[in-house]
């Protein structure tokens, strides 16, 4: 089963690695359908030293995991797409 990751454009909720089948609806929040977004991989396992990213700010940035990933998209309001 496929996953998913989705946002809600009133409130910017995430919900990441949603499984559920490619026929079922987007799951709602704000009484509206959620908005399929782009996500990373399921299976992407990041090395040891890290991925740094050298376009996101005006210094690098390295990151060891997904959720470190994730947490930086929501803090600075980026898609995870725009960081790679």
């Amino acid at each position: 089963m496929p996953t998913y990751d989705f946002k809600c454009q009133t409130c910017g909720k995430r919900l990441d690695n949603q499984f559920q089948p490619m026929s079922a609806d987007n799951p709602e929040c704000c009484g509206e359908k959620m908005e399929t977004v782009p996500g990373l991989c399921n299976g992407y396992v990041f090395p040891a030293e890290g991925i740094t990213l050298e376009h996101v700010a005006s210094t690098p940035q390295t990151f060891y995991s997904k959720k470190e990933m994730v947490n930086y998209a929501n803090k600075h309001n980026l898609e995870l797409g725009a960081l790679l």
